[in-house]
């Protein structure tokens, strides 16, 4: 088996089905299965008919994974993952290119730097070209996290990673031990953990535009916070932000550390046009940052979570 495509997914099941049928439509040469982690409380085959029908199909393994998050969900499939390649893509993607799999798995096999992760082009409804402009000066790894643009159109090395179009070779992944399931709530910056982890192994990651997908940003499911049927505590609205900045602090610089403290957490927060509308929102979103800074830093104590024993790779 070439790849493995990871696809989480939590109440978006009418696009899910069009993101599935891209990925079942692929073509060019490559072995490959799809394993969707299912985290709706209620079974696919009773709840959506395009669903329950491509389930069946051979190259399809539906897992179950109720309440326990997307990040276990990730970490969750890769353990059953029988792929020499972990291909990760969102439930709300057009993938339009039908050579989109074997570009990734090019990218990796045809590659003058030995790499461990290859970061795809993202776009979207607002930038649906690919840019030429790198607008900052990189020092650190840390500086392509917070600033690299996932439509550049160049390819170059730079530690950048993201679950919504990425690949990352198995055996790299079970060596620095998958996602690290500390992150919470609506967790983003996991997978930004995991480039800087690869990164500080000795593992290289490059940015490649070849394989693109158009991501569809659904306002419905998966971890959007405006979605008002997703029920997030208000704290658990800021762990995954604030565990980010506690265990990355020392090695951002001040400067970089209010960036990135307005846009991730203060600007998703507080500063929320909802909060001036709703003024009487502005204690409970405080009392919920509060709490979140708590679980946060009791978070960090514990050290790294990885809740899958993968043995050996493929």
């Amino acid at each position: 088996m070439d790849i493995s495509v990871i696809v989480p997914t939590l109440r978006r099941d009418d696009v899910l089905e069009q993101t599935l049928k891209d990925l079942l439509d692929q073509e060019g040469g490559t072995s490959y299965e799809l394993l969707v982690v299912d985290q709706n409380p209620e079974p696919v085959a009773t709840r959506h008919a395009g669903l329950a029908k491509l389930a069946a199909d051979a190259r399809i393994r539906w897992i179950e994974c109720v309440g326990r998050g997307v990040v276990y969900a990730r970490n969750l499939a890769c353990s059953q993952a029988l792929g020499e390649l972990l291909v990760f893509v969102d439930d709300d993607v057009r993938v339009e290119d039908k050579e989109f799999l074997r570009k990734h798995r090019d990218a990796h096999t045809n590659d003058e730097y030995q790499l461990a992760a290859i970061c795809g082009c993202e776009l979207n409804r607002n930038a649906r070209e690919c840019s030429s402009q790198l607008i900052y000066e990189r020092r650190d790894p840390i500086d392509d996290i917070l600033f690299f643009p996932r439509n550049h159109d160049t390819r170059i090395e730079a530690c950048v990673l993201s679950t919504c179009n990425c690949s990352i070779k198995t055996a790299a992944f079970i060596a620095v031990g998958g996602f690290d399931e500390r992150f919470r709530g609506a967790s983003y910056g996991d997978d930004s953990d995991l480039a800087l982890r690869l990164v500080e192994a000795g593992y290289r990651i490059v940015y490649d535009p070849v394989p693109y997908l158009l991501h569809l940003m659904w306002p419905m499911g998966g971890l959007r916070m405006a979605d008002k049927t997703q029920r997030f505590r208000e704290r658990d609205k800021y762990i995954a932000s604030l565990f980010f900045y506690y265990k990355h602090r020392a090695r951002i610089i001040p400067s970089h550390r209010w960036f990135y403290l307005y846009n991730y957490v203060l600007r998703k927060s507080v500063m929320l046009r909802r909060n001036v509308l709703q003024p009487w929102r502005i204690p409970v979103v405080v009392k919920g940052l509060i709490e979140a800074r708590r679980v946060a830093k009791e978070l960090l104590i514990k050290g790294h979570e990885f809740s899958f024993d993968c043995g050996s790779t493929p």
